[in-house]
């Protein structure tokens, strides 16, 4: 999966939306940045974790929020909630499948389908 950002500016909404990402299985972190003179410091940063396939919740202040999203590769201005956000990544295409089969999962059902002679 190719690492994304999603910026917004609730912190409580950054910290649900990250652990609700992870849960999904997407490797990120929250980076919080309040001070808008670093704004060039949070797009490297964030560009930086994205070079090693990691993605980014940002938490920034609503005048930092558009450059933020227009400076960084495969951005995304969070939504009202945490579930319309979700909802606008999986419609992107950018967060992994979320009914595949585990390797362990997968060794299981074969082994039983083996076991009934249909593999």
């Amino acid at each position: 999966m190719t690492p994304i950002a999603v910026v917004l500016d609730d912190l409580a909404l950054s910290l649900r939306l990250r652990d609700e990402l992870r849960a999904r299985g997407v490797h990120c972190v929250l980076a919080v940045e309040r001070d808008p003179v670093a704004k060039d410091e949070i797009v490297a940063a964030c560009v930086a974790l994205a070079a090693a396939g990691i993605s980014a919740v940002v938490a920034t202040d609503p005048a930092s929020a558009p450059a933020l999203v227009a400076a960084l590769p495969r951005a995304l201005p969070a939504l009202l909630s945490v579930d319309a956000t979700l909802d606008a990544l999986e419609a992107r295409e950018w967060l992994p499948p979320q009914d595949v089969y585990t390797e362990e999962e997968l060794r299981r059902v074969t082994a039983r389908l083996q076991d009934l002679g249909y593999a």
